[in-house]
């Protein structure tokens, strides 16, 4: 069963001594689960990275925010139909381990989701999508194609397949939603790219104080 929380409200709180930062946090971005259990996880774990921002601008010179105090106030967890708005149904397909959910040069039409399981693009496998993260950016201009390979990770997954055109006239908020998660992992891949790149540069600079 898959479970989805919509506008949880969290309260973060420092347990740093003689830190007073408190701070209340909405989730506007849905968030899925395998169970309940692993969706409160996985809403707190969104919870405390916001406040993270908040507290380490504020605090940051001083000490970062450790194992904060995080409660839910409001927040409702229900089950997922896969059913689409429309009554017709989501187009969800099955993977088995290592098999190709997007594959490199085929025309980027829809953005993915998952629903159950793991995926990663081959080339970085330390980039995991878990349930409820969405991928396949190129979707989003016209006549695109894939930019790298996407596999399905250890155990399989589930994966609904939408078309944002389509979807935001049936259900405009769910289809602005996933369009945010899928520009969020996207600004993610870049950041990965960019650490990767000042690790290279931090690399060649000390080789070079060597010679």
């Amino acid at each position: 069963m898959l479970y989805q929380m919509r506008d949880g409200m969290y309260q973060v709180r420092c347990r740093y001594p003689g830190c007073a930062f408190t701070t209340r946090l909405v989730l506007k971005e849905p968030i899925l689960g395998e169970s309940e259990r692993e969706l409160e996880l996985k809403a707190e774990n969104a919870a405390r990275n916001l406040a993270q921002l908040k507290h380490d601008g504020l605090h940051g010179p001083w000490h970062v925010l450790r194992n904060p105090e995080v409660r839910r106030l409001a927040g409702a967890k229900t089950p997922v139909s896969t059913e689409a708005g429309s009554g017709e149904r989501a187009d969800i397909r099955e993977y088995r381990a290592g098999e190709v959910i997007l594959r490199r040069g085929e025309d980027a039409a829809t953005v993915c989701e998952v629903v159950q399981g793991t995926a990663f693009p081959d080339r970085n496998p330390g980039h995991l999508y878990s349930a409820g993260d969405c991928f396949g950016a190129a979707a989003l201009l016209a006549n695109q194609s894939r930019t790298c390979n996407v596999v399905a990770g250890e155990g399989g997954a589930r994966v609904a397949f939408h078309r944002l055109a389509e979807l935001s006239r049936r259900d405009p908020a769910r289809a602005a939603g996933l369009y945010r998660a899928v520009m969020a992992d996207t600004l993610g891949v870049i950041q990965e790219l960019e650490r990767s790149i000042d690790r290279a540069r931090g690399q060649v600079e000390a080789a070079a104080l060597r010679g």
